[in-house]
């Protein structure tokens, strides 16, 4: 719950909630300012769990980023990493989460290497819908990846990104069942290799994929999660068999 200042005659109400919870349930309470005068947020802070989530100070970033590092086991060159803080140092998480795509570029292996900015350069090339859905039905998670950030660098939406792998896990569910599939929504090359994709992913996966599908559907549109993390999860799951 955001913005407990707009809600009014309800504050003491909410106040009450806190001072009696539902045990059951688990109510969050979101102020942009950690350090706000606001009184009904300094009145549920003294009764509640407080947590300070904003960023840390520039020069402390590094400092969190190599705890984190450490905690998973990865091993980076220090200029590597100094080279991905100054491109992805706005925030901790942003760093994190070019260091697990290293991760994975890497074949899962815990020492880490650049590749000399890998997404930066190749992710710079125009991709297609087709080609991501291609390389999932294959479950190349490097490719993915890459394509993926192509694809939102030239101007796709998740939306349309999203749609479209529906579409595609669809088809592939109605082809392993041996029924007609409707080839109007996809090139020959993925036409083509529908018996091929189809053997990488078992009828419970499929019915799993689409699942998920409608939960990053339904967490797009109702929640501030970041998206691209969203996808890449997904994407990297899949390639991992996590849906099996």
């Amino acid at each position: 719950m955001r913005n407990l200042n707009k809600a009014g005659k309800n504050q003491s109400e909410l106040l009450e909630y806190v001072e009696n919870p539902d045990l059951n349930n688990c109510v969050i309470f979101v102020d942009e300012d950690f350090y706000s005068k606001s009184k009904i947020f300094h009145q549920i802070s003294k009764i509640s769990t407080s947590v300070n989530v904003s960023p840390p100070y520039t020069n402390k970033i590094k400092e969190w980023v190599v705890y984190i590092l450490k905690l998973k086991g990865y091993r980076i060159d220090q200029n590597d990493l100094k080279k991905i803080i100054e491109i992805y140092g706005d925030s901790i998480g942003s760093v994190i989460n070019e260091i697990e795509k290293l991760n994975l570029i890497n074949n899962g292996s815990k020492d880490l290497k650049l590749n000399d900015y890998y997404f930066e350069n190749k992710s710079s090339r125009e991709f297609f819908l087709w080609n991501i859905i291609d390389y999932l039905g294959y479950k190349n998670i490097k490719e993915v990846l890459v394509i993926y950030e192509s694809l939102i660098n030239h101007g796709y939406s998740n939306t349309q990104i999203l749609i479209k792998l529906f579409n595609f896990f669809e088809m592939l569910c109605i082809y392993k069942r041996s029924l007609s599939v409707d080839s109007s929504n996809f090139n020959k090359i993925i036409m083509n290799r529908l018996n091929t994709y189809n053997k990488k992913f078992t009828d419970k996966e499929l019915e799993n994929i689409l699942i998920e599908l409608r939960n990053i559907d339904l967490k797009i549109k109702s929640t501030s999660i970041n998206h691209k993390l969203l996808f890449q999860l997904f994407f990297s799951n899949i390639c991992k068999g996590v849906y099996v």
